[in-house]
């Protein structure tokens, strides 16, 4: 995993099996000071 240097948000890349680079980005830098954390269920 690592950071996108303007957003700071978090991703990763990887390869699928046809060497296909992918990849999976979330999040941004936003700080809210009203905003609640969210719990995710699984």
């Amino acid at each position: 995993p690592t950071r996108h240097g303007l957003t700071h948000g978090k991703t990763i890349y990887f390869f699928d099996p046809s060497g296909n680079r992918n990849e999976v980005f979330c999040g941004g830098d936003y700080n809210y000071q009203d905003h609640r954390p969210v719990t995710w269920l699984a």
